[in-house]
């Protein structure tokens, strides 16, 4: 079969192209980030989505079709869940397309209590208006394996010092490799298809049991455990949508605290995926140094950046506080007057730029590098002009060193992260 695959380079998208592939399908790759598209091994039939893409012509050939876009928060969110959908639909109905299999969630519905099942639901009523008999809508629960960015979250808090302890609902994680056989055995079947198809694994546990599966995977046990109250997590939750932290904001949250939960015998009834207990999905992909290592880092670098940021914006504040302390300190330089006073609030405007720069999503890589170039400037000059200032005991040169350091740590994890 020629199948496309919207979606291609996400968590989801990435294994059912490797499903696919594996059982001899042609496969035509459909994502917004060419050099991740060239990655797949779909020897080079790929496409780049924009918002004016033409999908009468892309679906050209095309026995089937998966749509396996998702974002759990931000701008593209409404894009990825409903108006993609509807583009692709339409388009698919005219081709006559007989096979499409849309990856929506558990839970979606139009009266859901978050933002990302209510589109997601959006984007069902799209595939099902005038349904072919072969179109369906696979809803996966909480969907695990390597690269997926919830079970990278949760093995992070299950890396912490404290095992944290949250109330939430029923759960029934399912590994992404039965999501992707699953999807592959439903585009292969001649069968009708319903409406939509519950996708979750076979055994119920709370989220507190899937943390303490993924602390085994990594070989780390609780030395102790605290529960968290639930108005602590709604208030992280409106802290973590401030600061846009996808995994950490209130959407998230709140599907996490409802749960999870679906038919487990559906996949059964009209695949052949058994899916896995949560334990033997992990035994599938032991935990790597690599594992080992996100894990530990977990948030500490995110929290490292928002730290750095008000440090820099805090010291440009108060430069502009205390203007004469700035002025007095190069005036033991020689600099005095209205250069002195220049100097100062340049470098504190200088201060808050970066600090402001390092937050926003699109500028924090180059914001990052700036505030290394300058530490290394500051430490320069100030050596130059008053070298005494390494034998503070405050240290105020010695501290520009591990600074630093810090500063270009952060820079190479927001350049992987950023093109990962």
């Amino acid at each position: 079969m020629r199948i496309g695959i919207v979606g291609a380079t996400g968590f989801i998208g990435r294994h059912t192209v490797a499903e696919l592939v594996g059982r001899g399908h042609h496969v035509r790759a459909f994502g917004r980030d060419l050099m991740q598209l060239d990655l797949l091994p779909v020897h080079g039939d790929v496409a780049v989505i924009r918002h004016d893409t033409n999908w009468i012509a892309l679906l050209d050939g095309l026995d089937g079709l998966v749509i396996a876009t998702g974002s759990l928060n931000g701008p593209g969110m409404i894009e990825a869940h409903r108006d993609l959908p509807r583009r692709i639909a339409k388009a698919a109905r005219l081709r006559g397309l007989p096979r499409l299999v849309l990856v929506s969630a558990v839970g979606a519905s139009s009266h859901a209590p978050t933002r990302f099942l209510r589109s997601k639901a959006e984007g069902e009523a799209a595939i099902l208006a005038k349904k072919p008999p072969g179109w369906t809508i696979l809803r996966p629960s909480l969907v695990y394996g390597p690269g997926g960015r919830s079970m990278q979250f949760l093995a992070a808090v299950a890396a912490l010092p404290i095992r944290l302890r949250l109330d939430s609902g029923p759960l029934r994680p399912i590994l992404v490799d039965d999501v992707a056989g699953a999807i592959a055995d439903l585009l292969e079947s001649s069968q009708p298809l319903p409406d939509a198809i519950d996708a979750v694994g076979p055994r119920s546990l709370d989220i507190n049991a899937y943390v303490d599966a993924l602390g085994s995977w990594l070989g780390l046990r609780a030395r102790c455990a605290v529960r968290i109250p639930t108005g602590l997590i709604v208030a992280a939750a409106t802290v973590g949508t401030t600061l846009h932290l996808s995994l950490l904001d209130r959407d998230a949250i709140t599907m996490l605290v409802a749960g999870a939960h679906g038919d487990p015998d559906a996949l059964g009834r009209l695949t052949a995926v058994r899916p896995r207990t949560v334990m033997d999905g992990l035994k599938r992909y032991p935990a790597s140094r690599a594992d080992h290592m996100a894990a530990r880092l977990g948030p500490w670098p995110h929290c490292l950046r928002q730290s750095l940021a008000l440090l820099w914006v805090g010291t440009g504040l108060v430069s502009v506080v205390n203007l004469q302390d700035g002025t007095s300190l190069l005036r033991e330089a020689g600099i005095d007057g209205r250069i002195a006073l220049g100097v100062t609030l340049g470098g504190a405007m200088w201060d808050v730029l970066l600090g402001a720069a390092a937050l926003l999503k699109p500028f924090r890589g180059m914001a990052t590098i700036a505030q290394a170039a300058t530490i290394l400037l500051y430490t320069a000059i100030a050596t130059a002009l008053l070298p005494g200032l390494w034998g503070d005991p405050l240290g105020r040169l010695l501290k520009n060193i591990p600074l630093f350091v810090a500063t270009l740590l952060l820079a190479q994890i927001s350049r992987r992260s950023d093109h990962g």
